[in-house]
């Protein structure tokens, strides 16, 4: 089995890469070349750095990496390429798109990837005559599909792809389902991301100031909209990865849309709760709280102000399965993952402060 996968440098694109190469399937990754460095250079790099791999990184000799651009007619792919992939990809995968929040209206020019990208990848699933495609969106169309209010412009972009996708798709016969996660996160065992967008800016906020968690009241500058009931909704992305590779393998019959979404919301006072607890275990015992000074709490303030401003919006943003469709079946290792949340998160500190929450394949 082959499967064209796009976004293979993000989050969810890496992840299922990864679970794609570990049953076995090939993989053809569309890719941009960076500054420094090849497409091919820079998918390696992201791919490989995987912890899962331990040493045994035999699946990555079953990926092909094709230089490409998803805003780019045929999506940037070379003719004789494109040619000699016709009619050997059995399922394109497209996990390639923005994230950026901003007031619904407000123009973001590289949201285009979520509209006009997705539509280029949908040509070239046709001129490839491969007839099954997978489209990530997110959960958080909820709220524009029930009332056309969007939170954010990201929201209504990937909505709009949605709606683009469903009636193209029948008018190129392609049979496409579309994936609905939540917010993800990096994986449960090794907390590995290749980027740190998403829910990351609160944890690196949490990992910055632990000082200050450890020694203040968090409502005391924490914003009114981030109350104690207050928390997003999380899952990680081998969950998301793992699900999506069994949709390619074994293709429903009947479910075309489908969300992800975890059961219990992670309050947000948790989580930073969580994070001055792991570096209070983690860091030498000698580097006591120190005591915050009023200037350095309305700093704080301040800091928090700015940063949460763009996430307030899904303060209380609990996403829903919207009735046209059905909740993804998970294994029991998939729930239970997502149910220990301690381990969890820790793995994703783990990682971040590894790396030193820099994205990973950047450079040469």
């Amino acid at each position: 089995m082959t499967v064209f996968l796009t976004g293979i440098t993000g989050l969810v694109g890496c992840h299922v890469a990864i679970a794609l190469l570990q049953r076995g399937i090939r993989v053809i990754a569309l890719a941009r070349a960076g500054e420094g460095g090849s497409a091919e250079s820079r998918v390696m790099r992201t791919v490989s750095a995987y912890p899962g791999w331990a040493g045994r990184k035999g699946p990555l000799s079953n990926m092909l990496v094709v230089e490409g651009d998803m805003l780019a007619a045929d999506c940037g792919i070379d003719p004789d390429m494109l040619d000699m992939l016709k009619a050997h990809v059995d399922v394109v995968i497209n996990c390639g798109g923005v994230v950026s929040f901003s007031a619904p209206g407000e123009p973001v020019p590289k949201l285009r990837v979520n509209t006009e990208g997705l539509c280029n990848v949908i040509a070239l699933t046709k001129k490839l005559s491969c007839q099954r495609m997978i489209h990530v969106s997110t959960a958080y169309v909820d709220k524009g599909g029930r009332d056309a209010a969007y939170r954010t412009e990201y929201e209504r972009t990937k909505h709009d792809g949605e709606r683009m996708l469903q009636s193209q798709a029948a008018v190129c016969d392609i049979d496409a389902i579309i994936v609905r996660p939540s917010i993800v996160t990096g994986d449960c065992v090794f907390g590995f991301t290749p980027v740190f967008n998403g829910v990351y800016p609160f944890i690196r906020f949490g990992a910055e100031h632990w000082e200050h968690l450890q020694s203040t009241a968090l409502e005391s500058w924490l914003p009114k909209a981030f109350s104690e009931n207050a928390g997003v909704n999380l899952v990680p992305a081998e969950v998301l990865g793992s699900l999506i590779a069994r949709l390619a393998q074994t293709w429903p019959d009947q479910a075309r849309i489908i969300t992800l979404i975890n059961p219990h919301n992670w309050p947000i006072l948790d989580l930073f709760k969580a994070t001055a607890e792991y570096f209070h275990q983690h860091m030498s015992s000698n580097a006591a709280p120190a005591r915050v000074q009023v200037s350095t709490l309305q700093a704080l303030q301040a800091e928090a102000s700015v940063l949460f401003k763009l996430y307030e919006s899904y303060a209380l943003a609990s996403p829903e399965c919207l009735s046209d469709s059905i909740a993804a079946e998970l294994t029991a290792e998939e729930h239970m993952a997502m149910d220990n949340r301690q381990a969890w998160f820790e793995a994703l500190l783990d990682w971040g402060m590894a790396v030193g929450w820099n994205r990973i394949g950047a450079g040469s």
